[in-house]
């Protein structure tokens, strides 16, 4: 679970295990109409538990989250995708896994909320 904040601010929700099955479901709770919906996107990630999810950085990002890793049936994932809450679409971000995280499950996940280039540490 992760607050996509701005704009369409809600709670995005996804996977989880039910009935001791891993589900791939996306519900939302919208706070500016105290509702929930459940996703219509087309495209999701993969049924998964133990994922980590943050909130997007609005001056990089639509209002959204990002999500990595996860496991299913005790096969871990290194797979990195991003929700846009307001058009309801997942997105996977293909990326160079030579330098990524390895597959995880139960790590933690923050935003930071503005980044420079002068920001990193050699």
């Amino acid at each position: 679970m992760a607050y996509a904040g701005s704009g369409s601010s809600g709670f995005v929700f996804f996977g989880g295990e039910e009935s001791g099955l891993d589900t791939g479901s996306t519900t939302v709770f919208k706070t500016n109409t105290n509702s929930w919906y459940s996703s219509a996107a087309s495209k999701q990630p993969k049924s998964r538990i133990g994922a980590t999810m943050t909130n997007t950085c609005p001056e990089t990002l639509p209002s959204g989250v990002v999500m990595f890793g996860g496991q299913s049936n005790d096969v871990p994932f290194a797979d990195l995708w991003f929700y846009n809450i307001t058009n309801d679409k997942w997105t996977e971000v293909h990326y160079d896994k030579t330098v990524s995280p390895p597959a995880l499950s139960g790590a933690g996940l923050a935003a930071q909320l503005a980044f420079n280039s002068t920001d990193r540490k050699s």
